[in-house]
Protein backbone atom coordinates (compact mmCIF):
# COMPACT_ATOMS: atom_id res chain seq x y z
CA UNK A 1 0.00 0.00 0.00
CA UNK A 2 1.32 3.73 -1.17
CA UNK A 3 0.53 6.56 0.87
CA UNK A 4 0.49 10.24 -0.96
CA UNK A 5 0.54 13.38 0.92
CA UNK A 6 -0.69 16.15 -1.53
CA UNK A 7 -1.36 20.12 -0.38
CA UNK A 8 -4.88 19.37 0.17
CA UNK A 9 -5.46 15.68 0.13
CA UNK A 10 -4.46 12.49 1.20
CA UNK A 11 -4.58 9.14 -1.23
CA UNK A 12 -4.00 6.09 0.17
CA UNK A 13 -3.71 3.45 -3.54
CA UNK A 14 -2.67 -0.16 -4.18
CA UNK A 15 0.04 -0.72 -6.93
CA UNK A 16 -2.95 -0.33 -9.45
CA UNK A 17 -3.44 3.59 -8.30
CA UNK A 18 -6.95 3.09 -6.98
CA UNK A 19 -7.82 4.51 -3.90
CA UNK A 20 -8.14 1.59 -1.45
CA UNK A 21 -9.67 3.70 1.81
CA UNK A 22 -12.80 4.09 1.41
CA UNK A 23 -12.97 0.42 0.05
CA UNK A 24 -10.99 -1.00 3.11
CA UNK A 25 -14.16 0.91 5.58
CA UNK A 26 -16.44 -0.86 3.42
CA UNK A 27 -15.07 -4.73 3.56
CA UNK A 28 -14.23 -3.87 7.62
CA UNK A 29 -17.77 -2.67 8.01
CA UNK A 30 -19.56 -5.29 5.70
CA UNK A 31 -18.20 -7.46 7.87
CA UNK A 32 -19.33 -5.92 11.42
CA UNK A 33 -23.10 -5.60 10.27
CA UNK A 34 -23.34 -9.04 9.04
CA UNK A 35 -22.15 -9.81 12.84
CA UNK A 36 -24.30 -7.26 14.33
CA UNK A 37 -27.75 -9.09 12.55
CA UNK A 38 -28.91 -10.88 15.12
CA UNK A 39 -28.19 -8.38 17.72
CA UNK A 40 -28.29 -4.13 17.76
CA UNK A 41 -27.96 -2.00 15.37
CA UNK A 42 -24.36 -1.29 13.81
CA UNK A 43 -23.11 2.27 14.74
CA UNK A 44 -21.71 3.59 11.57
CA UNK A 45 -20.72 6.98 13.36
CA UNK A 46 -18.67 5.22 15.75
CA UNK A 47 -17.63 3.16 13.28
CA UNK A 48 -16.13 5.75 10.60
CA UNK A 49 -14.65 8.12 13.69
CA UNK A 50 -12.89 4.65 15.12
CA UNK A 51 -11.34 4.04 11.28
CA UNK A 52 -10.60 7.67 10.82
CA UNK A 53 -8.67 7.73 13.80
CA UNK A 54 -6.89 4.41 13.40
CA UNK A 55 -5.87 5.56 9.61
CA UNK A 56 -4.31 8.41 10.95
CA UNK A 57 -2.53 7.41 14.07
CA UNK A 58 -1.05 4.81 11.78
CA UNK A 59 -0.04 7.12 9.29
CA UNK A 60 1.54 9.29 12.03
CA UNK A 61 3.37 6.68 13.06
CA UNK A 62 4.65 5.49 9.99
CA UNK A 63 5.07 7.94 7.48
CA UNK A 64 7.39 11.28 7.96
CA UNK A 65 4.91 14.76 7.75
CA UNK A 66 4.53 18.17 9.29
CA UNK A 67 0.64 17.72 9.33
CA UNK A 68 -1.21 17.33 12.82
CA UNK A 69 -3.34 14.56 13.72
CA UNK A 70 -6.41 16.63 13.17
CA UNK A 71 -5.21 17.76 9.96
CA UNK A 72 -4.74 14.04 8.81
CA UNK A 73 -7.79 12.98 10.17
CA UNK A 74 -9.47 15.84 8.07
CA UNK A 75 -7.84 14.80 4.69
CA UNK A 76 -9.09 11.25 5.13
CA UNK A 77 -12.53 12.30 5.76
CA UNK A 78 -12.58 14.35 2.67
CA UNK A 79 -11.07 11.28 0.66
CA UNK A 80 -13.83 8.93 2.12
CA UNK A 81 -16.65 11.44 1.60
CA UNK A 82 -15.60 12.23 -1.22
CA UNK A 83 -15.74 8.49 -2.79
CA UNK A 84 -18.82 7.71 -4.63
CA UNK A 85 -18.91 3.93 -3.16
CA UNK A 86 -18.51 4.99 0.53
CA UNK A 87 -20.97 8.01 -0.04
CA UNK A 88 -23.43 5.29 -1.05
CA UNK A 89 -22.81 2.14 1.41
CA UNK A 90 -22.80 5.11 3.59
CA UNK A 91 -26.21 6.30 2.35
CA UNK A 92 -27.92 2.52 2.84
CA UNK A 93 -26.83 2.37 6.31
CA UNK A 94 -27.93 5.24 7.94
CA UNK A 95 -31.29 6.60 8.71
CA UNK A 96 -32.74 9.79 7.65
CA UNK A 97 -31.18 11.86 9.85
CA UNK A 98 -27.78 10.79 9.86
CA UNK A 99 -28.02 10.37 5.83
CA UNK A 100 -29.30 14.52 6.04
CA UNK A 101 -25.63 15.07 7.27
CA UNK A 102 -23.70 13.15 5.29
CA UNK A 103 -25.01 15.18 2.71
CA UNK A 104 -24.66 18.77 4.69
CA UNK A 105 -21.23 18.08 5.12
CA UNK A 106 -20.43 16.99 1.21
CA UNK A 107 -22.20 20.05 -0.13
CA UNK A 108 -20.34 22.29 2.62
CA UNK A 109 -16.92 20.27 1.62
CA UNK A 110 -18.15 21.23 -2.25
CA UNK A 111 -18.71 25.03 -1.09
CA UNK A 112 -15.64 25.63 0.61
CA UNK A 113 -13.85 24.35 -2.91
CA UNK A 114 -15.36 26.69 -4.88
CA UNK A 115 -14.79 29.35 -2.89
CA UNK A 116 -11.24 28.72 -2.39
CA UNK A 117 -10.94 28.66 -5.97
CA UNK A 118 -12.58 32.02 -6.70
CA UNK A 119 -10.28 33.34 -3.76
CA UNK A 120 -7.14 31.82 -5.45
CA UNK A 121 -7.90 33.16 -8.93
CA UNK A 122 -7.73 37.08 -7.27
CA UNK A 123 -5.05 36.17 -5.15
CA UNK A 124 -3.30 35.31 -8.30
CA UNK A 125 -3.80 39.09 -9.71
CA UNK A 126 -3.51 40.54 -6.00
CA UNK A 127 0.04 39.07 -5.94
CA UNK A 128 1.33 40.51 -8.96
CA UNK A 129 0.96 44.19 -6.52
CA UNK A 130 3.91 43.08 -4.82
CA UNK A 131 5.94 43.56 -8.15
CA UNK A 132 4.27 47.10 -8.59
CA UNK A 133 6.31 50.25 -7.00
CA UNK A 134 3.49 53.23 -8.40
CA UNK A 135 0.45 53.94 -6.39
CA UNK A 136 -0.86 54.01 -9.75
CA UNK A 137 -0.17 50.44 -10.97
CA UNK A 138 -1.06 48.95 -7.43
CA UNK A 139 -4.17 50.79 -7.76
CA UNK A 140 -4.54 49.37 -11.38
CA UNK A 141 -4.24 45.98 -10.48
CA UNK A 142 -6.07 46.34 -7.42
CA UNK A 143 -9.28 47.73 -10.15
CA UNK A 144 -8.77 43.94 -12.22
CA UNK A 145 -9.64 42.55 -9.08
CA UNK A 146 -12.55 44.46 -8.59
CA UNK A 147 -13.88 44.23 -11.89
CA UNK A 148 -13.35 40.21 -11.70
CA UNK A 149 -15.13 39.88 -8.03
CA UNK A 150 -18.04 42.56 -9.34
CA UNK A 151 -18.64 40.47 -12.42
CA UNK A 152 -19.41 37.21 -10.54
CA UNK A 153 -21.12 38.81 -7.21
CA UNK A 154 -24.17 41.66 -8.41
CA UNK A 155 -25.09 44.43 -5.78
CA UNK A 156 -22.09 43.96 -4.12
CA UNK A 157 -22.62 46.29 -0.80
CA UNK A 158 -19.84 48.80 -0.42
CA UNK A 159 -18.41 47.18 3.20
CA UNK A 160 -18.55 43.59 2.22
CA UNK A 161 -16.78 44.47 -1.07
CA UNK A 162 -13.70 46.35 0.76
CA UNK A 163 -13.64 43.24 3.30
CA UNK A 164 -13.45 41.10 0.67
CA UNK A 165 -10.56 43.39 -1.24
CA UNK A 166 -9.01 43.32 2.48
CA UNK A 167 -9.04 39.69 2.95
CA UNK A 168 -7.46 38.71 -0.11
CA UNK A 169 -4.81 41.32 -0.03
CA UNK A 170 -3.73 39.96 3.21
CA UNK A 171 -3.47 36.24 1.77
CA UNK A 172 -1.59 37.46 -0.65
CA UNK A 173 0.84 38.95 2.10
CA UNK A 174 1.68 41.95 1.20
CA UNK A 175 2.61 43.89 3.86
CA UNK A 176 3.04 47.16 2.35
CA UNK A 177 -0.72 47.55 1.41
CA UNK A 178 -2.33 46.00 4.24
CA UNK A 179 -2.06 49.16 6.73
CA UNK A 180 -3.78 51.44 3.98
CA UNK A 181 -6.60 48.83 3.37
CA UNK A 182 -7.06 47.83 7.28
CA UNK A 183 -7.54 51.95 7.29
CA UNK A 184 -9.73 52.42 4.11
CA UNK A 185 -11.78 49.80 5.51
CA UNK A 186 -12.31 50.98 8.64
CA UNK A 187 -13.32 54.65 7.36
CA UNK A 188 -15.84 53.50 4.88
CA UNK A 189 -17.16 51.18 7.55
CA UNK A 190 -17.60 54.34 9.49
CA UNK A 191 -19.01 56.33 7.56
CA UNK A 192 -21.35 53.97 5.25
CA UNK A 193 -22.50 51.25 6.99
CA UNK A 194 -26.09 51.62 6.34
CA UNK A 195 -25.51 52.45 2.82
CA UNK A 196 -25.11 49.76 -0.19
CA UNK A 197 -22.79 51.91 -2.75
CA UNK A 198 -21.76 49.22 -5.43
CA UNK A 199 -18.74 50.17 -7.12
CA UNK A 200 -18.57 53.43 -5.58
CA UNK A 201 -17.29 52.23 -2.42
CA UNK A 202 -14.69 50.45 -4.54
CA UNK A 203 -14.19 54.76 -6.31
CA UNK A 204 -13.52 55.63 -2.25
CA UNK A 205 -11.14 52.97 -1.74
CA UNK A 206 -8.99 53.38 -4.33
CA UNK A 207 -9.28 57.46 -3.68
CA UNK A 208 -8.03 57.02 0.05
CA UNK A 209 -5.19 54.33 -1.29
CA UNK A 210 -3.68 57.03 -3.97
CA UNK A 211 -3.51 59.75 -1.38
CA UNK A 212 -2.50 57.63 1.83
CA UNK A 213 0.30 55.75 -0.67
CA UNK A 214 1.31 59.52 -2.28
CA UNK A 215 1.52 61.15 1.20
CA UNK A 216 3.77 57.74 2.28
CA UNK A 217 6.60 57.94 -0.56
CA UNK A 218 6.79 61.98 0.22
Amino acid sequence: MKISFFSTSIIVSDNSCHSQLAQSFIKATELQIVKSLSSSHLDLKLEINQFIHFFADLILKFYKSTLTIDEVKMLIMDELFGNESFYDFVKQQYDKGLHGKIIAYRTYIQMKRRSRNKQEKAVVILQSIVTKRSPKEKLMVLDMAAQQLTQELKNVDADKFNELVFDLIVQANIPSFVTEIKMIHHFAGEMFTSNSLGRYGYVLTSFMGVLMLILQNQ
